[in-house]
């Protein structure tokens, strides 16, 4: 989510940073979409970030996340067998290989 007073951008970083520990040394934004034009008014933003080091992260308790890192052999692999499934994030691949 994008607090008030962020823009898109600082959000990403911010939770990159908070889900994974990752701090963001490069942003490349996307785009954006919406996953359900005319059901719902929702704005996904997309952006691929170059991470540097890794801290800790600062999970919300509701939150229960394992990262699972991948080479990008692996990664097109996972996408071509429909082994990801997530909206948001193939289409961020669509974007990125389109580029």
């Amino acid at each position: 989510m994008i607090d008030p007073g962020e823009i898109a951008e600082q959000a990403a970083v911010r939770e990159l940073k908070e889900e994974t520990g990752y701090e963001a040394e490069e942003v490349i934004p996307l785009g954006d979409f919406y996953p359900s034009f005319g059901s719902t008014n929702e704005k996904i933003h997309l952006f691929a970030i170059c991470c540097g080091k890794q801290g800790e992260e600062f999970l919300n308790p509701a939150e229960v996340l394992k990262l699972h890192e991948v080479s990008i052999e692996e990664f097109k692999r996972m996408v071509a067998s429909g082994e990801i499934k997530h909206g948001a994030g193939l289409a961020a691949w669509a974007r990125w290989m389109s580029r």
